[in-house]
């Protein structure tokens, strides 16, 4: 009872990753240069100056179009992932209701099932409506890093592994959902769509653990860069200089725990995405049923928690 179906339509999951950090609007740099005579200064100034410049304004008629549609994907974006949290949530309650109470709690159980699986299937109807464009803005303008980093190795890892795969994933999706649930006069193979399409949410997984890594590195870096040029401005006696640093500094030490949390999220979809993107799934699935779920629930409470740590950042570091 508290365990979910094995139908096409628990298998394909959405993928997060992408994105949170793809959850919210793109997050912009709201910059406190720091101006000096010494090359180190400009060099930290023209970083800071670059975060203004981000993402690249548009160039063609594809992304103006893209662009004026990005307020309404971005807000469906993250409705169906607050449905995302609520599914696996009332999964868990449900099993923990019925392990407790196998006899008296049946009713509530099975209402709590019929939410999780209704929200799966509305999670279907809503990224039929955001989830090409999404993918597509991302390939094209490389907003999906969130901001500008040194690194380019990070804007080709969510431009083309990440947002490439997903526009693949996406795409079968959407043709296993309308082929299994609503166009049941189309000869399609749902099961063989929805392995496929999880095959590329695999790829876009392990790109994105990937692009975390590489954001981990450069945040140190920059860190320890901006520390040094700390140093040097206290030695100097420069209150300003060092205080504004110390800003720039902030910025970035907070940045980290996202980027950690991001990869424990996709290290928590992995095995699920895998297990299903294999051809044996119905017969001698990597996972269970409950393990699956079990993953994706604490998934979805890693997911919370790195929203509500978003919340807290100080609006003083985000500009409009």
């Amino acid at each position: 009872m508290h365990s979910s179906s094995t139908s096409m339509r628990q298998r394909n999951v959405t993928n997060s990753g992408a994105k949170d950090d793809l959850d919210s609007p793109e997050v912009k740099h709201h910059s406190v240069p720091v101006k000096g005579d010494s090359n180190d200064d400009d060099e930290v100034a023209d970083k800071y100056d670059n975060q203004h410049k981000w993402p690249p304004a548009p160039t063609t008629s594809l992304d103006h179009f893209l662009l004026n549609c990005s307020p309404a994907v971005l807000l469906l974006f993250g409705f169906e992932q607050i449905l995302k949290i609520s599914q696996y949530s009332f999964w868990a309650v449900s099993y923990l209701i019925a392990s407790v109470s196998k006899h008296h709690a049946e009713p509530l159980c099975l209402i709590l099932d019929d939410l999780h699986d209704g929200l799966n299937i509305f999670r279907y109807v809503l990224r039929i409506a955001y989830g090409l464009l999404f993918s597509l803005e991302g390939l094209r303008t490389g907003s999906w890093t969130e901001m500008a980093w040194d690194d380019p190795k990070i804007d080709m890892i969510y431009k083309y592994p990440m947002a490439g795969s997903m526009i693949c994933y996406f795409s079968l999706e959407h043709m296993a959902f309308t082929g299994g649930e609503m166009l049941e006069s189309v000869n399609v193979n749902v099961d063989w769509l929805a392995s496929m399409s999880c095959r590329f949410w695999c790829v876009c997984t392990v790109s994105e653990i990937w692009g975390c890594y590489l954001k981990l590195k450069e945040l140190e870096c920059e860190v320890t860069k901006l520390r040094e040029l700390q140093a040097e401005k206290k030695k100097n006696d420069d209150k300003e200089g060092f205080l504004q640093i110390e800003h720039e500094i902030e910025f970035w030490m907070k940045q980290v725990p996202l980027v950690k949390l991001q990869i424990l999220r996709d290290l928590l979809f992995i095995l699920p995405a895998l297990s299903w993107s294999l051809p044996t799934y119905h017969t001698s699935p990597l996972l269970s049923d409950f393990n699956s779920n079990c993953l994706l629930f604490m998934e979805s409470c890693a997911h919370a928690y790195q929203l509500m740590y978003r919340a807290t950042l100080q609006p003083s570091i985000y500009y409009a």
